[in-house]
């Protein structure tokens, strides 16, 4: 009797390693990165009216901005002299990491799934290969 490829089982090996290692990696990079590396680099750092969409920063209760327009922030030179604060000399560093986390996660939804089918293709496989082999043991056995 000729042996059949079992086509679950070399699915179920093939995806397990193939799309497992992928998944791997993406889920990995999403747990594994280092969170403080994703700061705006001070270079291209934000002036304050272009992060009011991340976030407010209050003084006693009053908006930053507020403050600024009505000039109620000094500051101090070293000499004692003292100049209201401008929005020119308030420069913001955002975090970037939950934004690059949630794209690392997001792009390892599709290996996880695929990854999932891989399992669920190799263990139908191995049952199946199980009866199989069960089956064939049974008809060669002799007949007493």
């Amino acid at each position: 009797m000729r042996k059949q490829m079992n086509p679950l089982l070399l699915i179920g090996l093939i995806g397990v390693f193939v799309v497992g290692s992928i998944f791997v990696e993406k889920y990995w990079q999403a747990t594994r990165s280092e969170p403080n590396m994703w700061w705006t680099p001070m270079s291209m750092a934000l002036q304050l009216d272009e992060t009011r969409s991340h976030f407010e920063l209050f003084i006693r209760g009053e908006l930053l901005q507020n403050h600024i327009r009505d000039g109620s922030l000094s500051l101090v030179s070293p000499d004692g002299a003292s100049t209201p604060v401008t929005s020119d000399d308030i420069r913001v560093r955002l975090n970037n990491w939950p934004a690059v986390h949630a794209s690392f996660l997001s792009s390892a939804i599709l290996p996880a799934f695929l990854f999932g089918v891989s399992l669920s293709c190799l263990a139908a496989g191995i049952i199946l290969l199980r009866k199989r082999n069960a089956v064939l043991d049974s008809m060669q056995r002799p007949v007493n």
